[in-house]
């Protein structure tokens, strides 16, 4: 009995000291992986992670009300997502159509289009090249982003309106960063750039910049703090076009009464590279 009672009081004292050590060596474990994320890449103050799945995650900066997907192509992929209707023809769709239908981790939105003639028969604008389409722009200073073999490459096009299906696996090609659109106002914007990273894992990683009431300079700012260069800049869609969805997040660049989102021709997907996954909190 006095055994017992012994080891009994034993236990009492030691267990407080087994749980800190616990908790010691699990801090330890993740102060260890944030560091070693933090090598390749800095996260401004401000981020809070809002989703996330192998290969990507969504911070987002509710002060600023900005989010910034980060892609990492040894991890994930981009794919086009298009809904047709029949020959050139494009049909226009919400993003949780595209997220619903086509089952990837994210959609953010994609090519430029204007909606002058209505909602429902807006044109595309601006090229990108999904396949073997290329949809010819208006006479814009243009930029692509290029991915080949898991690494991201910037071009600058010019007043061309170059294809790159021959030498990227995947490409998009939107503004050049200083194209003037509106640039003074604060309107709902959205860039995509090639975050620079450690000597090794250039063109690595990409980012998404989608965010509320931002001018043109803001954007390029937060670029900047996100360690994407200007030349690595390229300046997508805004107002409410500049859009953000994931299982557990959404962003809109302009709120729509009775909560209605502008239909979109053309949205990017974000996938895992498994077949069967599941966002992790």
């Amino acid at each position: 009995m006095l055994n017992f009672s012994f080891r009994r009081t034993a236990m009492n004292i030691l267990h407080p000291i087994l749980v800190a050590l616990k908790k010691a060596v699990l801090l330890t474990f993740v102060l260890v992986v944030m560091s070693a994320s933090a090598q390749y890449y800095n996260i401004p103050s401000g981020y809070v992670k809002k989703d996330t799945a192998r290969g990507t995650s969504i911070y987002y900066n509710e002060r600023e009300g900005v989010a910034v997907q980060v892609v990492d192509l040894d991890l994930a992929r981009l794919e086009h997502l298009i809904i047709r209707k029949s020959g050139n023809e494009y049909n226009l769709a919400y993003p949780g159509v595209y997220k619903t239908s086509k089952r990837p981790f994210s959609v953010i939105n994609g090519a430029f289009f204007a909606d002058k003639s209505g909602a429902i028969t807006g044109a595309i604008s601006f090229p990108f090249t999904p396949g073997n389409d290329v949809w010819i722009s208006k006479n814009e200073h243009t930029k692509t982003l290029c991915i080949k073999d898991n690494r991201a490459y910037v071009f600058d096009n010019g007043y061309t309106n170059p294809s790159y299906n021959n030498r990227c696996n995947f490409s998009v090609t939107l503004l050049h960063p200083d194209v003037d659109k509106a640039s003074t106002w604060n309107l709902g914007r959205n860039s995509i750039g090639v975050i620079n990273s450690r000597k090794g894992s250039e063109g690595r990683f990409i980012a998404f910049i989608i965010g509320k009431e931002l001018t043109s300079e803001r954007i390029k700012a937060i670029a900047d703090n996100w360690g994407i260069s200007r030349g690595n800049l390229i300046q997508g869609d805004g107002s409410f076009s500049a859009q953000i969805l994931s299982n557990r997040f959404e962003l809109y660049g302009e709120d729509w009464k009775f909560g209605i989102k502008r239909r979109i021709p053309h949205m990017i997907g974000v996938y895992p590279k498994w077949s069967n996954f599941k966002a992790i909190s």
